[in-house]
């Protein structure tokens, strides 16, 4: 659905539900927007590319599913140990090179 992203863009472009109302010309009201944001009601196709012309994004924006997450970033780890955290061990433990 299209509740999370349209939210976002309105966010963006700071607009209150009323002022998207009135930037889409009345096509619908603050209340139905509202409800978009919350995945309650679809838009019609004539609304929804009222509201991508209003906060400057594309339809298959508002429409898309794809969503990206970021979990367990690994860091690379160096294949050995630098020479100041060799002289802190005081030059103990194997190093491979």
């Amino acid at each position: 659905m299209i509740g999370n992203r349209l939210k976002r863009a309105r966010d963006a472009k700071g607009f209150s539900l009323r002022e998207l109302e009135a930037a889409i010309g009345g096509l619908v009201s603050a209340q139905a927007i509202g409800k978009y944001e919350r995945d309650e009601m679809m838009p019609s196709s004539t609304v929804l590319l009222a509201l991508g012309k209003a906060l400057n994004v594309r339809p298959d924006y508002l429409l898309a599913t794809r969503e990206i997450e970021l979990t367990g970033i690994d860091f690379r780890k160096a294949p050995h140990t630098g020479a100041k955290e060799e002289a802190l061990r005081g030059g103990r433990g194997p190093r491979s090179c």
